[in-house]
Order: structure tokens, then C-alpha cells, then sequence
């Protein structure tokens, strides 16, 4: 392996499982929802020819996009602080204060049961 991109090698099991556990069952409906016989995207033309839906899917995506920006403009000030301070005593508080809570909270959230 390429000295250079060694890091590269890591990113492998993640992809894979994403491959595995998102992209396969996503595909898979997809072939399912187009095997069926006759007009088979006739579902899919009725729902982009719907008023509502098309504004529904605009909202979700600018929804989508303006989460992501923010998480970026947010995420990447962090992650610079702690990855060039990461003796300070503060970033890390903030990282186990501000964070981990954070991420408690919508496990909590998500899998109460």
C-alpha cells in the first residue's frame, strides 16, 4: 500500500457497511418498486407531478442542506480547536460537557423504549 494513502485503508470497513446496511436495502426496494408489470413509474410521475410533494421535497432538501452547512461552519471550528489543543483543559471540558450530553440525549431519544 501507497505510504501516502495508508489512511485510506481505514475508511474501508465503514464503506462497506454502509454499502451492506444502506445502499443494497435502498437499490433493492427501488428494482422491487419498478418489477411491477404495466406502468410501473406511474407512482413515481404522480408524485412529482403533485404540487404538495414537490414543495415537501424542496422543503427537505433545503432542510437537509442548511443542516448540513450549519453542522459544517459549527463542526469544523470544533474539530480544529481540539485536534491543535488537545492537552487544553477547556476543549476538553467542552468536548465532555457540550458533546457527549448532546449525543446522550438523542440516543435517549431514539431508542427509548
Amino acid at each position: 500500500m501507497i505510504a501516502g494513502r495508508a489512511h485510506l485503508f481505514w475508511l474501508l470497513p465503514g464503506l462497506i457497511a454502509m454499502a451492506v446496511l444502506f445502499v443494497w436495502p435502498i437499490a433493492g426496494l427501488v428494482v422491487l418498486s419498478l418489477d411491477v408489470p404495466a406502468s410501473a413509474v406511474s407512482p413515481y410521475a404522480f408524485i412529482l407531478n403533485e404540487p404538495i410533494y414537490r414543495r415537501v421535497m424542496f422543503n427537505t432538501a433545503i432542510s437537509s442542506l442548511g443542516t448540513t452547512f450549519l453542522c459544517l461552519l459549527i463542526g469544523y471550528p470544533v474539530a480544529y480547536a481540539i485536534h491543535h489543543h488537545p492537552a487544553a483543559v477547556a476543549v476538553d471540558r467542552a468536548r465532555v460537557g457540550a458533546i457527549f450530553p448532546m449525543q446522550w440525549a438523542l440516543c435517549r431519544a431514539r431508542f427509548r423504549g
